[in-house]
């Protein structure tokens, strides 16, 4: 370990941050680092570059319009230009981190940084952090396994992963990991701002007919299992309204509502509206869109994805249904429908199950990790 330290925590993850609603990942190493920073701890976030990622290790292929994303991206990303996004991002109304927390922007070649603590929750950093961090302590939260990721990218860098495995202390986002992983790593409890997204009508003002769906172009997030049961819930039930959030880019069917990417503000209204909402995902790490629609009173119908076993209890506080299984999660949906009691019923304990997931006991948990292995050292 350096003996001159900059920060205590420095947390590694990729893009740059343009707008004020980050990914589900993002939005807890957010909320642990402005938790940090209230006891007083020097905490920075480094924002990788994807592409130049993509680049080092082929997850994509060498096409002409990744050529110029990875261009684009090296300016972005340059020691100088990087700076701009930055700068208007902390600036920014309604952000989600601190002033305090300090940030910067890189490609593969990573700054000089010094910190007590690197934390991080994707394999290639961990990779790239131990060749120019070698003396530092490097955590990896898992949020999924992430083998099924590298299968659907470049089978060639499975060893790269259990390398990082290997070179990290691990921390498990979800106990359904430790039936994978191992079961002798400390686990940190998913959480979302609970205030937030509590709805503060009853369910009797939802609209009956409405329906909310993450549509994600990452194959992993089930978009090729949804629209067949989203196809088949509008031939049976036309007169429900279907609405998609999300950054999938492909062709949607004319019948679904597509938002595209929401502010969180205009999330949380949908949310409050909706009676069901469905999570299609092939694997899943924290299941924050389901925590927020249980949090918001929607009766939820789930993939047994790995995260969502956490949280769902089926027919209690919502519906599980396995992956890849478009029949399975119409027919939730039609029990849903049809079954009043049990409809509103799930609805109850559904939020009453979100209000237990609330990120200070995710801050929590991670501070009990990092002792975990302080003390074990």
């Amino acid at each position: 370990m350096v003996e001159n330290v900059d920060l205590d925590y420095l947390f590694l993850v990729w893009g740059i941050p343009v707008r004020n609603s980050p990914g589900a990942v993002n939005k807890q190493i957010y909320s642990i680092a402005n938790r940090l920073t209230e006891d007083k701890k020097r905490v920075g976030i480094l924002y990788i570059s994807y592409n130049s990622v993509a680049a080092r290790y082929n997850i994509e292929e060498n096409s002409l319009n990744f050529r110029i994303r990875l261009l684009i991206s090296r300016i972005v990303y340059s020691k100088f230009v990087s700076k701009i996004p930055l700068y208007f991002f902390k600036r920014s109304k309604g952000k989600n981190l601190t002033e305090k927390v300090k940030l910067y922007a890189s490609g593969t070649e990573l700054p000089l940084l010094n910190a007590r603590h690197i934390v991080t929750s994707y394999w290639w950093a961990v990779l790239l952090a131990a060749q120019k961090y070698p003396r530092e302590i490097i955590y990896f939260i898992l949020y999924h396994d992430y083998t099924e990721d590298i299968m659907h990218s470049n089978k060639e860098n499975v060893p790269l992963l259990q390398q990082a495995y290997r070179m990290s202390n691990l921390i498990l986002a979800n106990r359904d990991l430790s039936s994978k992983i191992g079961d002798n790593y400390p686990v940190i409890t998913e959480g979302i701002e609970i205030e937030k997204f509590l709805c503060k009508g009853s369910i009797n003002s939802k609209n009956r007919h409405m329906l909310l769906i993450p549509l994600r172009k990452n194959p992993l997030k089930g978009i090729e299992y949804a629209f067949p049961a989203l196809n088949k819930i509008h031939d049976q039930f036309p007169e429900i309204e279907i609405v998609g959030y999300g950054d999938f880019d492909g062709n949607v069917p004319n019948f679904i509502d597509f938002k595209h990417i929401m502010p969180d503000k205009m999330l949380m209204e949908y949310f409050c509206r909706s009676t069901y909402f469905i999570l299609p995902s092939v694997t899943e790490g924290i299941p924050e869109p389901l925590l927020e629609a249980m949090a918001g009173g929607c009766a939820c119908i789930s993939t047994a994805s790995g995260g969502p076993q956490q949280v769902i209890n089926n027919e209690v506080n919502g519906m599980l249904v396995p992956v890849k299984d478009p029949e399975s999660i119409f027919t939730a949906f039609k029990k849903l429908y049809n079954e009043e009691n049990l409809r509103r019923s799930v609805m109850e304990q559904a939020m009453r199950t979100a209000s237990e997931y609330d990120l200070g006991r995710t801050y929590n948990d991670f501070i009990n990790a990092i002792k975990f292995y302080e003390n074990s050292s």
